[in-house]
């Protein structure tokens, strides 16, 4: 019963919450806080291609201390009613503490356990794949298939479709839910190919 409880005060929180467009979050809030904050924890350059995995710890602590902050003045939009759910601070880094530290996806021998990692961790990452890169209707599951041979790809996630059944796919509309049928399909149809049934599935990738 209390998890009902804090879902319905979300939902108040949705309902009361300030007002924004999509848009206006995507195009404004978005590149606006980040300038912000980037500016605020003098972070703008920071990245180094010749070391794409940060050693620095106390840059490390800055990122994370700015995306708190940021995550904060954001909060998250619901864009069906186009408010903002505002968090306190307490309750985002509540959130974060409650995080499990593993969890099981997939069946028989492609079950797959999925755990919190930090930089020094020996156990190797769990790489899904092959991300949500556009491919055609036609060739879906041979690309796919080929991926999901390796058996350093553990879950799926993509690729994603911009067609279905040779029509374009409508941002909003049914054509978004019967591509999502038809993406399902296409790779049950390519990790049978691969020798992969049972693998991890993330969410659909052809929602546009």
């Amino acid at each position: 019963m209390s998890s009902l409880v804090h879902l319905i005060k979300m939902l108040q929180r949705a309902k009361d919450g300030p007002a924004c467009t999509v848009r206006e979050w995507e195009m404004e809030r978005i590149p606006q806080t980040v300038k912000k904050y980037l500016e605020k924890y003098d972070l703008a350059g920071t990245f180094n291609g010749d070391e794409p995995v940060n050693q620095d710890l106390e840059l490390a602590n800055r990122y994370y201390e700015a995306g708190v902050e940021l995550a904060l003045e954001m909060g998250l939009l619901c864009p069906e009613t186009e408010t903002v759910i505002k968090v306190s601070r307490d309750e985002l880094l509540t959130a974060l503490n409650d995080l499990p530290l593993s969890f099981t996806l997939g069946k028989g021998d492609q079950q797959v356990e999925f755990r919190t990692r930090h930089p020094e961790d020996p156990n190797p990452p769990s790489f899904c794949g092959p991300l949500a890169i556009h491919v055609s209707e036609e060739m879906y599951v041979p690309i796919t298939a080929g991926i999901l041979r390796s058996r350093r790809v553990r879950a799926q996630c993509g690729p994603s479709l911009d067609t279905v059944f040779g029509y374009p796919v409508y941002s909003g509309t049914p054509f978004e839910t019967v591509v999502g049928l038809l993406e399902n399909q296409l790779r049950k149809e390519a990790q049978w190919r691969a020798g992969r049934e049972g693998m991890p599935n993330m969410s659909i990738a052809s929602s546009t």
